[in-house]
């Protein structure tokens, strides 16, 4: 079995880090001193943070984002500097940000140059199913009932099923469809490596962070009764009753 060793760290793979201050016992001198605070990371895997500064009183009981700048190897504890105040711990968008930078999720808004490469779709200027695609892609808008398992009210509906019955109702044909995004997004675009990065998209309680811009997660790409989309990857499955 091959064996190796290390022989040296070229790149540490710290992050930044979301800490609290410990709480104070009584009333502290005032002083323009920075003073050495040990602070409690949100993530109970990582040990407290050794960070100066002179700013300790005033955010008892916020949200701080710190990042690691060294570790000694004789200290329990790495060395830090602070990097912004998230706000008051417990309040919601204090929270909502701790939960993304400590999942290392990072959804900034869709550039001018990403939102520019989308299809229109308004009032003014509805988006249509071009006539080469309708000529080229399977039409079940009439032959097949088509319906999807998501909840009522939900905007991102991206897969769908059909059924219609075959062979004077000896068979029922069941179909599984996933929306095109493929034919709104080229490959190499700034929305496709825009997406590649983001992954996936991230829901919340109360809110939800888009894989893509909402034109096609919420519109184009939601397959929404009563309106014309185009789908792909369909799987058809046959059925005996």
């Amino acid at each position: 079995m091959p064996t190796g060793r290390v022989v040296g760290i070229l790149q540490r793979n710290w992050r930044d880090y979301v800490v609290t201050f410990p709480p104070r016992e009584g009333p502290q001198p005032q002083s323009r001193n920075s003073q050495r605070i040990l602070v409690v990371p949100w993530d109970h895997r990582i040990p407290k943070i050794r960070i100066s500064t002179q700013q300790a009183d005033a955010l008892q009981d916020h949200r701080v984002v710190v990042c690691i700048d060294s570790w000694e190897s004789t200290s329990l504890y790495p060395n830090g500097h602070s990097v912004r105040v998230l706000g008051r711990a417990g309040e919601l968008e204090t929270e909502v940000q701790t939960i993304l930078i400590e999942n290392c999720i990072h959804v900034p808004p869709f550039s001018d140059a990403q939102l520019r490469e989308m299809p229109v779709n308004s009032p003014e200027r509805p988006w249509t199913v071009d006539a080469v695609e309708v000529a080229e892609r399977r039409d079940l808008r009439r032959s097949h009932l088509v319906f999807s398992i998501d909840p009522q009210g939900c905007e991102d509906v991206d897969d769908t099923l059909s059924v219609r019955s075959l062979a004077g109702g000896k068979l029922l044909e069941l179909g599984v469809h996933i929306a095109d995004v493929t034919h709104f997004v080229s490959e190499g675009s700034l929305t496709d490596l825009e997406a590649r990065t983001r992954s996936t998209t991230y829901y919340l309680a109360d809110r939800r962070y888009d894989m893509l811009p909402a034109v096609l997660s919420a519109d184009l790409c939601s397959l929404l009764g009563g309106v014309d989309r185009s789908v792909n990857a369909t799987l058809v499955l046959l059925v005996f009753p």
